[in-house]
């Protein structure tokens, strides 16, 4: 009885820091443990010994997660562990609309055939249509293709 109540305790440790220290090693290690305390409770107490340790563990499991995920983040230590702000940008440009269709800008890099260019005083980025473009040539807007733009040297 004390071997299935102490592997049920060291399931719950590994799944105690398995919200600490995430990438799935507790967690699986935190259910081996489990199933062993299953296992041995099978052995030792039959069928009604395994079901009174799987809800015993599955209770003290869901105790000690609910207790950590409401009282942990308040401690001093938890507050080291999550995160308090999120990002509010984004990886990505805003596109452009359709009306940038035609208008001139500058190269802010060297379109090879990709690169940065300003357009009323927004950068984007952009593919030259044909071949390479200087940095700093002036620029027209020949197509839009999703999240860059198609440009060509402007004479």
């Amino acid at each position: 009885m004390i071997t299935i109540a102490t592997l049920i305790v060291i399931g719950l440790i590994f799944i105690f820091f398995e919200v600490i220290v995430p990438g799935g090693i507790l967690g699986l290690l935190g259910a081996a443990s489990f199933i062993t305390a299953w296992v041995f409770a099978f052995e030792l107490h039959g069928a009604m010994g395994t079901i009174v340790a799987f809800l015993a563990s599955l209770l003290s499991a869901v105790i000690v997660l609910v207790l950590e995920f409401k009282y942990l983040p308040k401690t001093k230590l938890g507050k080291r562990f999550f995160l308090k702000t999120s990002v509010e940008s984004q990886s990505t440009h805003e596109p452009a609309d359709n009306t940038i269709l035609g208008k001139t800008g500058h190269a802010l890099t060297s379109l090879a055939p990709s690169g940065m260019v300003e357009i009323d005083g927004a950068q984007y980025e952009a593919s030259s249509e044909s071949g390479w473009i200087e940095e700093g040539t002036s620029i027209i807007v020949v197509q839009k293709d999703n999240f860059r733009l198609i440009v060509k040297s402007n004479p």
